[in-house]
């Protein structure tokens, strides 16, 4: 008979322990995981970037206003040896690599210039900002040797303002010497 109790006793141990670890995770889930949650959204979070609704350019210099669309250029208009260092240094230094390892990461690694930055720290939200820094001084230099108009370069400008991922595209392969459709 001695033996019966005690392998009832057993079975309450072994049901309490259970009904304690039970109430144990309910007030996990209800009252420390909220208190993380609340702890981490309060922590240093990226900052999402707010982009000014106009590109801080001109938008056209004078007369009528014609069609935003760039004109044609054959897609060395972005691989010229002379202008293309000015925006692939800028980002690569802003990216506090240099223009070869970036390279070397888009064609070795077949890694896209947001995944190299992402590496790095930088959200897109931060990389777009520095590739359109990148892209216009290099414009404004085409601009002041004359290789490129100033109504060109407003239509280039204005075409990556309204379009991100074409910008991403464009320096991508200024680093790659890949071809890319930016229509």
């Amino acid at each position: 008979m001695q033996q019966l109790k005690a392998k009832k006793g057993w079975w309450v141990i072994i049901a309490l322990t259970a009904l304690l670890f039970f109430l144990l995770g309910a007030s996990t889930v209800m009252w420390i995981i909220p208190g993380i949650k609340s702890m981490l959204s309060s922590s240093k979070h990226p900052l999402t970037i707010q982009r000014p609704t106009e590109p801080p350019w001109p938008r056209w210099p004078s007369g009528p206003r014609p069609t935003l669309v760039p004109p044609e250029h054959p897609f060395s208009f972005f691989l010229n040896p002379t202008f293309t260092p000015i925006a692939t240094k800028e980002v690569a230094d802003a990216l506090h690599l240099t223009a070869e390892q970036i390279k070397t990461e888009i064609v070795s690694r077949n890694y896209g210039l947001s995944a190299i930055a992402a590496e790095k720290g930088i959200l897109f939200n931060r990389l777009y900002p520095i590739e359109q820094k990148a892209v216009n001084d290099m414009l404004d230099a085409e601009i002041k040797a004359g290789y490129v108009s100033l109504e060109e370069t407003i239509r280039w400008k204005n075409q990556f303002w309204y379009h991100p991922g074409k910008l991403d595209n464009v320096v991508q392969s200024m680093f790659s010497g890949l071809p890319v459709d930016i229509s």
